[in-house]
């Protein structure tokens, strides 16, 4: 090869060399410039517009809200007089030739970003008027604060089923008694049975609300991501700062799952309603099939609901083959569904819900 060659493939190399660098360099800034604007944007501060104290649950929804441009322009936040995300309330009884659909779950379900009848829940009602759809989603959530507040507000309502809805994030809440500077109550299993603890709920201060959401913007970046995982390889120990509560351990925590959701079902049976079990993912989870954590509660989540005979639709699965940017598309930030990712969770849904008998012969097409 000549001179003159060689420098030519060279130049060629190194440009391609620096067009790779700084598309890494903008992927990088534009990561963290999300991160600025969503610590900035504070969900906290969001949560204290619609949620007050609770000394069994934490906090709930404060109810007869209508904040018209919630998150942006066009974007109405309205709750009932239970607090659920919905602008009318519901009797006890639902009408003639309606099917009632309950979602419990944490921000994902409730639609935190979107507009009221953009959540996967309220778009039910959209894709068959005969569907009466309760959003019972609350901001920060576990899976027991869903349960504890289906058990507590739900019980009189006639409902033909329950979906409950959750990512991996809900269940690792279940390992702590606070929630971003929250309390929140804890569920044990004693004697084979479900106990509440840490009620009532202390109430705590907001000081460090802003800090902690800082921590958990700071989780999704890759640097933090590569960071956690060379920790992980490096024979550092945990220190554990004084007086404050140790998490619990996954297996702690599959016990209280387990027997939550054992019961959940018994609950339902009794009042003739089906239960579905709903794995919605993250964007990171996503990108990374193989996060320790999804690793750990996907499979065991399944496992339960195999055991217990419901349904439980795997959105991970649905969504995991999709291409990098068509799945961004489906996310407001990274945890978050966009417009477009709350319509094709509800489409998905409920095909799914509908080709399962074990949802109920009343969500087929055309049955009142």
């Amino acid at each position: 090869m000549s001179n003159k060659v060689s420098r030519v493939v060279w130049v060629v190399f190194g440009n391609v060399a620096i067009v790779i660098a700084l598309l890494v360099f903008v992927e990088g800034l534009s990561s963290y410039a999300l991160l600025i604007r969503e610590s900035a944007r504070n969900p906290l501060q969001e949560m204290r517009h619609h949620t007050r104290y609770d000394a069994n649950l934490g906090w709930v929804s404060l109810p007869n809200l209508d904040i018209e441009d919630m998150y942006g322009s066009g974007s109405r936040l309205r709750t009932n007089t239970r607090g659920f995300r919905n602008a009318e309330d519901f009797e006890p009884a639902r009408s003639p030739g309606r099917r009632r659909i309950i979602c419990s779950g944490d921000s994902v379900t409730f639609g935190q970003g979107v507009s009221d009848d953009q959540t996967f829940c309220n778009l039910f009602g959209t894709l068959d008027p005969t569907i009466e759809p309760i959003n019972m989603g609350q901001v920060g959530y576990g899976v027991d604060q869903a349960y504890l507040w289906y058990r507590q507000e739900a019980d009189d309502l006639d409902v033909d089923l329950h979906i409950l809805a959750f990512i991996t994030h809900d269940i690792l809440r279940m390992k702590y008694k606070e929630y971003m500077n929250r309390g929140r109550p804890v569920l044990v299993v004693r004697d084979g049975k479900l106990e509440l603890t840490n009620v009532p709920v202390p109430e705590k201060s907001q000081v460090l609300s802003g800090l902690s959401v800082l921590t958990s913007r700071i989780k999704m970046l890759r640097t933090a991501e590569v960071a956690a995982k060379i920790r992980k390889r490096l024979p550092l120990e945990r220190r554990q700062v004084p007086g404050t509560w140790t998490a619990r351990s996954d297996d702690e925590v599959k016990i209280v799952l387990s027997a939550l959701l054992q019961e959940l079902v018994r609950f339902n049976e009794e009042r003739t309603r089906s239960t579905a079990l709903v794995y919605l993912p993250s964007m990171k989870e996503l990108r990374d099939p193989g996060d320790e954590d999804l690793a750990t509660w996907l499979p065991f989540a399944k496992a339960q609901a195999k055991a217990l005979d419901v349904p439980f639709l795997d959105l991970f699965e649905e969504l995991r083959d999709l291409p990098a940017h068509e799945a961004s598309e489906l996310f407001l930030d990274g945890y978050h569904l966009s417009n477009a990712g709350n319509a094709l969770v509800a489409a998905r849904l409920l095909e799914e819900l509908r080709a399962d008998s074990r949802s109920g012969p009343s969500l087929s097409r055309g049955d009142t």
